[in-house]
């Protein structure tokens, strides 16, 4: 529970406080040395082991990233007209 815990703080609270903050980082800390003890772990940690697993996932978040952030972008400055009456 310690782990979820810490991690969900870590979520929540990294914008707020900043993702490098030393409190942010110590959370996620936290909930890797609980996984990495846990008899039966949420994460298995030893997935990372695998190369083409891990380039496969981080190449994944950085197209999910682009993603959200260039639909962020796009809704904002999209020209609005206002209605037309026919």
């Amino acid at each position: 529970m310690l782990g979820v815990g810490a991690l969900a703080y870590g979520l929540i609270q990294g914008g707020a406080r900043g993702w490098t903050s030393p409190v942010i980082l110590a959370a996620f800390a936290a909930f890797v040395a609980v996984e990495a003890r846990a008899a039966a772990p949420m994460l298995p940690l030893r997935l990372f082991r695998q190369r083409l697993l891990t380039v496969f996932n981080t190449a994944m978040a950085v197209v999910n990233f682009a993603l959200m952030g260039s639909s962020s972008f796009f809704s904002q400055f999209r020209p609005s007209r206002p209605p037309s009456p026919w």
